[in-house]
């Protein structure tokens, strides 16, 4: 890849491969200030994402072992020196009463050949509840990060990447990307186990 005095026809780059590293919370945290259990999330998490041509996954580590992030779902643009990785998904149930969006989005762009700096942010909305009427109705977090290209998560001396389950995706459903109703319950207590530094 060339920077400085290139033109931009000379500017190269390459998203494919895998890409891992640690996320740390910004503070203070975008989210309804009625919604302290998110407060209490870790100080870093750690993040895989892979991109190789039109399909791409991201990996979160959860009790140890890489777990999938709403397989299918992500997808991947990039232009030259910068890309954007993105999700949105839903749930609702049979009567339509209750449920969720949400919308994973990570801003990548180039430090070096092996390097890339990272924003995340994730946006739920519950839309059954009326803003203001519960702390789970509207919540967004955001997270800044730098990875590194590495081997894939389940190639040669791989972590472990775990089996999915419809009620336990990643930390805990109803937190962060299972299919249930709500999107904020005990946060706190689950996400303790990937925070490597307490």
């Amino acid at each position: 890849m060339a920077f400085g005095v290139a033109g931009a026809a000379e500017i190269e780059t390459d998203f494919n491969g895998t890409w891992r590293g640690e996320f740390q919370k910004i503070d203070p945290l975008i989210h309804n200030s009625a919604l302290p259990d998110l407060t209490e999330i870790p100080e870093f998490i750690d993040f895989a994402i892979e991109i190789s041509g039109d399909t791409t996954r991201v990996y979160i580590v959860e009790d140890g072992a890489w777990r999938e992030v709403k397989p299918g779902s992500f997808g991947s643009v990039t232009h030259r020196t910068n890309a954007i990785v993105a999700a949105t998904d839903s749930f609702f149930s049979a009567d339509g009463q209750s449920g969720w969006v949400e919308t994973w989005n990570f801003t990548l762009t180039m430090k070096d050949d092996d390097s890339l700096y990272a924003y995340w942010v994730r946006a739920v909305n519950n839309p059954h509840l009326k803003d203001g009427s519960s702390p789970d109705a509207r919540f967004m977090m955001s997270r800044f990060g730098a990875l590194q290209r590495s081997d894939p998560v389940l190639g040669k001396n791989s972590i472990q990447v775990t089996a999915e389950t419809p009620d336990l995706i990643c930390w805990q459903a109803n937190s962060v990307c299972g299919s249930t109703e709500k999107r904020s319950d005990d946060t706190s207590k689950t996400n303790q186990k990937i925070d490597r530094r307490d």
